[in-house]
């Protein structure tokens, strides 16, 4: 019983660890997003104290330098505190479209779709219609047949297959 107790604590502590983690994550993006924005650090780092207690978590710390914003936030735990580091900025460099030439595709390539090889009446998909047999009447066929549910065909007589 102590061992379930100490993997229920655990596993608690743990999941505050992942969630002051993500909240971590969230706040130091919206705070740079905002300081990118133009905002000043006060309001960017009250960005990222809202989006912090959002997450059930407290900012603990929000630094802004170039740009870059760093965020300390802390989750409570029923052993103690989960605290976790962010840090997001803009890129060092947006990425440049190159100009390339299309692929080159060779015909023994395995990802290369192969040509239908199927005989021309035959369908793509390799299936065969029904045809109808002397127990089975064609669809469609309703001499001395009552309305059938879904398109079955059911006869009323005796006399009649199926």
């Amino acid at each position: 019983m102590c061992a379930a107790a100490f993997v229920f604590v655990f596993a608690g502590a743990v999941a505050a660890r992942h969630r002051a983690g993500a909240a971590a994550d969230l706040a130091a993006l919206a705070a740079a997003a905002r300081s990118a924005g133009g905002s000043g650090p006060d309001e960017a780092c009250a960005w990222a104290r809202r989006v912090a207690r959002a997450q059930q978590t407290s900012l603990t710390s929000c630094r802004l330098t170039n740009g870059f914003a760093e965020v300390r936030v802390s989750a409570p735990t029923r052993i103690g505190t989960a605290h976790a580091t962010a840090r997001a900025g803009p890129a060092a460099e947006p990425p440049q479209p190159t100009p390339t030439s299309p692929p080159t595709r060779h015909p023994a390539s395995p990802h290369e779709p192969q040509p239908n090889r199927t005989a021309p009446n035959r369908p793509k998909n390799n299936h065969q219609p029904r045809r109808p047999t002397p127990s089975r009447p064609r669809h469609g066929s309703r001499e001395g047949c009552a309305d059938p549910p879904r398109g079955r065909v059911r006869c009323a007589s005796a006399s009649q297959p199926g």
